[in-house]
């Protein structure tokens, strides 16, 4: 979709994760300068910070 979007010569790309996407957002917002501002709806955690929870929260996993 960056691909497409960048071929559109649109003036700013930004990128919403919600639910699965929030850690997807997270991980292309860093890598892809194309993409200007994110917005992460709720917390993003890696799964070895879940892990040390006690309810072991797997998240999407």
């Amino acid at each position: 979709m960056l691909n497409y979007a960048d071929g559109k010569k649109f003036k700013d790309i930004t990128m919403v994760g919600v639910g699965g996407g929030r850690w997807t957002t997270t991980l292309a917002a860093t890598m892809d300068t194309r993409i200007k501002t994110s917005f992460l709806v709720a917390r993003t955690s890696p799964m070895f910070l879940r892990y040390q929870e006690q309810s072991r929260n797997y998240g999407d996993f």
